[in-house]
C-alpha cells in the first residue's frame, strides 16, 4: 500500500498534476469485534485486584488475590438472574484476567435472552465441545465468549445453571497447545502398541 502511494505521488510530480490522495484503511477482523469486558472486567486486560476493587465478593474469604494463580468471587449487578463472576489471573492479582465464568441462573426463556444479548454484542461462531461439554462460542476482539447450561434442579427441577466463559486470547493459546499434546501422547501410545505386536 506504501510503495502505491509513493507511485502515485512521484507521477503526480512527473507530470505536474494535481493528484487527491484517498487514504484507505484496511480494517483487521479483530478490530471490528466488540471486547469483552463483562461488569466492566476488560479480559486480558483488567487485573483480578483491580476486578476486585471495582465489585464486591461474595463473601470475605472469596479473594485470593496474593496467589498464582490469583482468583476472586465477585458480585456482578444489573443483569437479572446474574449471581456470580469468578475470574482468575494465572499469572497472579496484578496480572490480567485470563478467563472469567459468569453464572446465572434461570430457566429456557433466560437462557434465550442471554444468548440474545450475547449475540447483539460479540460475533456468533456456533457449537463448540469442550471437555464433553457443548456450548455456543462467540468471538471477541480479546478472546472468546462460551455459554454453557444444565438442568440444576435447584431451587426448582425447571431451573437452569447458565453459565458464560470469557476466555483471554492467552487462554484460547493455553487449551490449544493442551489439545495438542493431549493428541500427540495418544498418537505416540497408540503407535507404541502397534509396533510392539
Amino acid at each position: 500500500m506504501q510503495s502505491v502511494k509513493k507511485l502515485v505521488i512521484i507521477f503526480c510530480l512527473i507530470s505536474g498534476s494535481m493528484c487527491h490522495l484517498q487514504a484507505q484503511t484496511v480494517r483487521a477482523e479483530a478490530s471490528s469485534l466488540s471486547i469483552a469486558a463483562p461488569f466492566g472486567v476488560e479480559i486480558g486486560k483488567t487485573t483480578c485486584r483491580e476486578a476486585a476493587s471495582a465489585l464486591k465478593p461474595t463473601y470475605s474469604n472469596s479473594l485470593k488475590l496474593d496467589s498464582v494463580p490469583a482468583s476472586a468471587q465477585l458480585i456482578p449487578e444489573g443483569y437479572p438472574g446474574a449471581s456470580m463472576i469468578h475470574v482468575t489471573c494465572e499469572r497472579g492479582g496484578d496480572a490480567p484476567v485470563t478467563y472469567a465464568s459468569l453464572f446465572i441462573s434461570g430457566r429456557d426463556e433466560q437462557y434465550a435472552t442471554v444468548v440474545s444479548d450475547l449475540t447483539s454484542k460479540y460475533k456468533k461462531i456456533g457449537p463448540i465441545e469442550n471437555r464433553g461439554t457443548t456450548g455456543l462460542e462467540f468471538q471477541t476482539a480479546n478472546g472468546n465468549v462460551v455459554v454453557y447450561s444444565q438442568k440444576s434442579h435447584l431451587p426448582a427441577p425447571t431451573e437452569l445453571m447458565i453459565e458464560i466463559r470469557y476466555n483471554s486470547l492467552d487462554a484460547i493459546e493455553t487449551e490449544r497447545r493442551l489439545k495438542e499434546k493431549n493428541s500427540n501422547e495418544i498418537r505416540s501410545k497408540e503407535k507404541a502398541r502397534r509396533n510392539a505386536l
